[in-house]
C-alpha cells in the first residue's frame, strides 16, 4: 500500500550527516578540518557516492574508514544505509547491528533496521526496534512516523494512527506527518479526517503533489 511505501521514501532514512559523523568520540582522529583529514574526505566521498545513487562505491569508501577504526559507530551506520539503499538488507542489518554493539542508545540505528526488517516482513523485529528507539528518545518523532506505517502496512489502522498523533504532537509542521496519518484515515474509511490532514499537508508544503491527489481521491470517495 501507499503508505508503507513511505517508510522508505520518508526522509528520515538519509545517511547521517558528515557533522554528526564528525562530532563521533570513536572517531580515529578529531575531524577538525575535512580538507586536510583524510578520514572525513573519505567519509564525505562516501556520502557523496549514496546520495547520487552510487550505492557499490559508497560502501567502500566507508569499508576503508571501517577498516582504518573498527570502532566508528557511524561508519557502520553509513554503510548499513548503502546497503539498504542497494536492496542488501541482510548487509544492512549486520552493520546496524555492530553500530548499536558500539553505541547501544543509537536511535537511528534501530530506526534503520527496523525498516529493514520490515522490507523482509519481519513485522515482529520491526516492532522491537521501533519500540527500543522510542525508550530511548520519545521525544523523536521518526520511530512513531516509521511504526506508524507498520501497523498500517499490516491493517491495524487505529494504531497507525495514534502513531503518527504522536509524531504530530511532539513535530507540528511535518508535512509528511499529516500526509501519513491521512493516508491512514483514507484506509480506514474516515474520509473527513483524511480530507482535513490532505489540506494541511498542502498548507505547510504547498508542492505536495501527492497530497493534491490524495485530497481529490478522498474527496471523491467521501
Amino acid at each position: 500500500m501507499r503508505l508503507a511505501a513511505l517508510l522508505v521514501a520518508f526522509g528520515i532514512m538519509a545517511l547521517p550527516s558528515c557533522a554528526r559523523f564528525a562530532e563521533e568520540e570513536d572517531t580515529a582522529v578529531p575531524f577538525d578540518d575535512y580538507t586536510t583529514n583524510p578520514m572525513e574526505s573519505i567519509y564525505l566521498r562516501g556520502l557523496s557516492y549514496s546520495l547520487d545513487g552510487e550505492y557499490d562505491k559508497a560502501i567502500v569508501e566507508f569499508t576503508k574508514i571501517i577498516q582504518s577504526n573498527p570502532q566508528n559507530s557511524h561508519a557502520y551506520l553509513s554503510r548499513g544505509q548503502a546497503h539498504f539503499f542497494n536492496d542488501d538488507y541482510d548487509r544492512a542489518i549486520s552493520d546496524y547491528n555492530r553500530a548499536i554493539r558500539l553505541k547501544p542508545e543509537n536511535v537511528e540505528a534501530y530506526s534503520f533496521r527496523g525498516v529493514a526488517h520490515f522490507n523482509r516482513k519481519d513485522y515482529d523485529s520491526a516492532f522491537a526496534d521501533y519500540g527500543k528507539a522510542i525508550e530511548i528518545d520519545p521525544e523523536n518523532p521518526a520511530p512513531y512516523l516509521m511504526r506508524g506505517a507498520v501497523f498500517a502496512a499490516i491493517g491495524d489502522y487505529d494504531r497507525s494512527i495514534a502513531d503518527f498523533s504522536k509524531a504530530i504532537e511532539l513535530r507540528s509542521e511535518t508535512a509528511s506527518a499529516y500526509y501519513m496519518r491521512g493516508l491512514a484515515y483514507a484506509e480506514s474509511g474516515d474520509y473527513d479526517s483524511a480530507i482535513a490532514d490532505f489540506e494541511k499537508t498542502i498548507e505547510l508544503s504547498p508542492t505536495h503533489a501527492k497530497a493534491k491527489q490524495a485530497l481529490e481521491d478522498a474527496i471523491e470517495s467521501r
